[in-house]
């Protein structure tokens, strides 16, 4: 088959390391299936994993792609979860030594086969693995979050950085918690025009003081 696959790692231009070319078909362990590929999408694991920043230490290739969505064997429309089981009982991403998505097919354990929400395409459904489980984990194990607590998300006003705001929404909203949102408007957009990496930091203070004075109570338990 044809994937995408880091051949070396660590080089100096990382890239380099990068391959588009035949690579060997999947072939499960015990407990773990062959998907077929439907869409897949990059995440700065991808990156990390051509420049040998690896958490999980592995000798290349590893075809890459931690995210993606296709069909089970059994023709079912699902996502797959990113996040493999090591032999010792630890755990690591795909692409960290277990081939990942940016081929036509991927094994994977058999549960880590979720399936896909109906709404969305492939291609949508691709980006959701590793961004939500960054979301889920950032507002139920680090911030604690717990169902009827207050959350303020402060929200870019488009692109990709709006897209993960509304994702935090879909999580709240679906553990029972009020979220309160706000979004960098108009006079956000006037305080950073001069320039976007140096803005008066007082007025964009202020800015949001007054935008969570907007809120029905001054109290909110996660931001």
């Amino acid at each position: 088959m044809i994937a995408a696959y880091a051949e070396k790692l660590g080089l100096p231009d990382f890239l380099d390391g990068l391959v588009v070319g035949e690579y060997r078909d999947p072939d499960p362990p015990a407990g773990w299936v062959v998907a077929d590929v439907k869409a897949a999408s990059l995440n700065p694991h991808d990156t990390w994993t051509l420049k040998g920043q690896v958490g999980y230490p592995f000798e290349p290739p590893v075809v890459l792609g931690c995210d993606g969505a296709g069909l089970s064997p059994d023709g079912k429309d699902v996502v797959f979860y990113p996040v493999i089981p090591t032999p010792n009982g630890g755990l690591r991403m795909l692409t960290d030594g277990v081939d990942g998505t940016c081929a036509p097919k991927v094994a994977v354990p058999a549960e880590n086969l979720v399936p896909k929400p109906a709404n969305l395409s492939f291609e949508e459904a691709a980006g959701l693995g590793t961004a939500w489980l960054t979301a889920y984990r950032m507002l139920f194990t680090k911030a604690q979050l717990k169902p009827g607590e207050r959350v303020l998300i402060e929200a870019w006003p488009h692109g990709a950085s709006r897209k993960s705001d509304e994702r935090d929404l879909v999580i709240v909203d679906a553990e029972t918690a009020d979220a309160f949102q706000t979004f960098f408007d108009a006079e956000w957009e006037r305080l950073c025009a001069s320039h976007p990496r140096n803005f008066d930091r007082e007025a964009v203070a202020d800015w949001l003081k007054s935008e969570l004075a907007r809120l029905p109570s001054a109290r909110t338990d996660r931001a």
